[in-house]
């Protein structure tokens, strides 16, 4: 009996350590859980950071600058050309008599959708290529601009094109030509590639 009894005592005491095990490890894991939170939180601030630069890029024109975009209102026009806006476009060296029926000596200026186009010898121009000339110069001043804009990627017989002619540089309120299709410029333009006229590359 007293042997049995011993073996009872025996079978306890290895039971009761193995629960002891048992707590442990359940503690350790409650640890680890812990540290997956931690870990969470870090997610979360990587994604605002990713938010972020997602705003930075909005705001591609996938166009031209604002300056080469050649305005086709006639008052918002003229004062543009009066600001000079367009003197960044490439523009040929110096100004030369004119060969057309503009009097007195001009300087061609095209913006940078114009230029390319030029350079890659297209039969037609893009939406939005632009030249302006700079008319009747005197002592290194305009006296007046002619300006080419296209509005549409088709020029339709030059009415897909904005034409502007003023002969003077401190009143815009009524020049002589303002508009799409205007005839004259159109049929005097017919002669170039795409209606435009200068000799490329610019001189």
């Amino acid at each position: 009996m007293r042997h049995v009894l011993l073996a009872v005592a025996a079978m306890v005491l290895l039971l009761s350590g193995c629960g002891e095990g048992d707590s442990t490890t359940s503690s350790g894991a409650g640890g680890t859980g812990a540290t997956g939170g931690s870990g969470g939180t870090g997610t979360g601030g990587t994604g605002g950071t990713g938010g972020t630069g997602g705003t930075g890029g909005t705001g591609g024109t996938g166009g031209l600058t604002a300056v080469e975009e050649v305005p086709t209102e006639q008052t918002a026009l003229f004062a543009y050309l009066k600001a000079g806006q367009y003197k960044g476009f490439a523009a040929e060296s110096a100004a030369h008599p004119s060969a057309g029926p503009h009097a007195g000596d001009v300087r061609v200026y095209v913006n940078a959708a114009l230029d390319a186009s030029l350079e890659a010898n297209n039969p037609t121009h893009p939406k939005g290529a632009a030249c302006v000339k700079e008319l009747g110069i005197d002592n290194g001043a305009p006296t007046g601009w002619a300006v080419w804009v296209k509005t549409d990627a088709d020029s339709q017989g030059g009415d897909g094109i904005y034409w502007y002619e003023i002969f003077n540089t401190e009143n815009g309120s009524n020049p002589p030509y303002a508009g799409n299709g205007e005839p004259i410029c159109k049929n005097c333009h017919t002669a170039g590639a795409d209606f435009f006229l200068s000799p490329y590359p610019l001189q």
